[in-house]
């Protein structure tokens, strides 16, 4: 049986460092890192835990397709997996907290959180994407 680690996204980028090499020695087999609207990015903190261990898998523990457009969630998620090739994931989720502080409104999220799984991984690694979707993103 294999055990991750889910980690706030509070702490400096040393703090983090030094938190992820220790779940790496601990012999944890995930680091997981949420996206959370006012906390630190998770994919710059991903890409230093990526660049600073050598065989977890790390991950974002979740997004969500609101906040951030999903081609620009895919562009973020490819640099994590760009130092580090087959070790990351993605989880996806249709948020909820602090939305309604910020003004914005969950529309369709069963076919929102569709579309940005179908959308993300064309857009890693390709220059252009031809995508038609349902829904209109915020």
């Amino acid at each position: 049986m294999d055990f991750g680690v889910l980690i706030e996204p509070l702490y400096p980028a040393s703090e983090l460092v030094r938190i992820a090499r220790t779940a790496e020695e601990l012999s944890f087999a995930s680091f997981w890192y949420p996206d959370e609207e006012v906390y630190r990015d998770p994919y710059v903190g991903l890409t230093l835990v990526a660049q600073h261990t050598r065989r977890m898998q790390i991950g974002v523990c979740v997004t969500e397709p609101y906040l951030t457009h999903p081609i620009l969630t895919a562009m973020a998620y490819w640099q994590p997996g760009r130092e580090r090739p087959g070790r990351t994931w993605l989880g996806m989720g249709a948020g909820g907290r602090g939305f309604n502080a910020m003004g914005i409104t969950r529309d369709r999220p069963a076919i929102a959180i569709r579309e940005a799984v179908e959308v993300d991984p064309q857009v890693v690694g390709r220059e252009s994407v031809d995508y038609q979707r349902q829904r209109s993103f915020n």
